[in-house]
């Protein structure tokens, strides 16, 4: 890595630092973005994996998708990905294994990036997995990195070479990596964003939106307005969100953001 690439990230770092917490989406945009410019990356998605006690014989060691099928954040997305993510997911939760979901849990717990390219076995690209659910979407190649948050969360994100057939290379696995390994904060602040450290489940869209309002100095009349739906049914969003992440303020709220509470 060049001091110039060291530098972009460390600016990349200080702007991220500069969205408010309310905007936590159109930050992991603009970091996805970012991300996907310095490394030649054509598209990438975000998605948090809770860790389970692993059951014997799991070789995916208890690590599963923290979001319902298909809720993957990508940064261009469409409905072909929406589709492959909703079916990965199922066959994730399911169990049915192949080299890239054991290779993404080999070391679960520790901060890990890999490419596909680089570790798969050549026949692993021309199988119906890969083939139906990577390369028909022009896939060539995936840097993968996995940020363990604390022991039962791990934050994941993918960037992927499409469109040419270019393998991703060291430096640019490395760039990934040390981007997204300086930024505990900001996988802890995603986390928080879609329910995944602190909440009984995770948040619905809606529930969603209104967490990233709640965060704002906005009157709940106008968190209403926002949203769509009336006071009451705003109300009542607000106070199951509230009771999700065992809370019962937006005061509350706001210190889980701040890592006053854990």
């Amino acid at each position: 890595m060049t001091e110039d690439q060291r530098d972009a990230i460390h600016h990349l770092w200080d702007t991220l630092s500069d969205f408010p917490v309310s905007q936590t989406e159109q930050a992991l945009f603009y970091l996805m973005k970012s991300i996907c410019e310095m490394i030649d990356a054509g598209n990438a998605y975000w998605l948090g994996y809770i860790r389970f006690k692993a059951e014997p014989n799991d070789s995916l060691k208890g690590l599963r998708p923290g979001l319902p099928p298909g809720a993957n954040r990508y940064l261009y997305p469409a409905p072909v990905h929406d589709a492959s993510s909703h079916a990965q997911t199922i066959k994730w939760n399911s169990k049915q294994t192949n080299d890239g979901y054991t290779r993404a849990a080999r070391d679960v717990g520790q901060f890990r990036s890999f490419r596909l390219r680089r570790e798969m076995r050549p026949a692993y690209f021309e199988e119906d997995f890969y083939q139906t659910l990577h390369a028909s979407r022009g896939f060539h190649d995936q840097c993968i990195v996995f940020f363990p948050v604390n022991k039962d969360y791990e934050s994941m994100f993918n960037f992927q070479r499409v469109g040419v057939k270019k393998d991703f290379t060291d430096d640019e696995e490395a760039i990934a990596a040390y981007a997204l390994r300086g930024i505990k904060s900001f996988h802890r602040q995603l986390a928080l964003s879609h329910g995944l450290l602190i909440a009984e489940r995770p948040l619905s869209e809606v529930q969603r939106q209104v967490t990233s309002l709640l965060l704002t100095d906005l009157s709940e009349k106008q968190i209403a307005t926002k949203i769509g739906k009336p006071i009451a049914a705003t109300h009542k969003q607000i106070t199951e969100t509230f009771r999700k992440f065992g809370v019962n303020s937006r005061a509350g709220l706001m210190a889980l953001w701040l890592g006053e509470k854990a």
